[in-house]
């Protein structure tokens, strides 16, 4: 063989990757459209894909604020309550 050129081998392996790869998005996008979103076309998807690379953590981030606000309010109800104690 000459040294350039790649093994049959060689070349089935990078067919079955490339047949991997293509299987693999076709899945996901049949996925993302059978979602119920009825008007969910490429540039929706690509808008939510870019929106969700920009803030992955955006679901977790706004429940950490809400745990945080409703530990603060426990914490303010505590402490009035802790004042009232002392002040009778």
């Amino acid at each position: 063989m000459m040294s350039g050129s790649l093994s049959l081998t060689a070349w089935v392996v990078i067919l079955l990757v490339v047949i991997f790869v293509v299987i693999i998005n076709l899945g996901l996008f049949t996925l993302a459209h059978k979602r119920g979103d009825k008007q969910l076309n490429a540039s929706t998807t690509f808008k939510r894909v870019a929106h969700a690379a920009r803030n992955p953590f955006e679901r977790e981030d706004k429940m950490m604020a809400e745990l945080h606000d409703r530990v603060s309010l426990l914490q303010s109800q505590r402490d009035s309550k802790n004042k009232q104690k002392i002040d009778d």
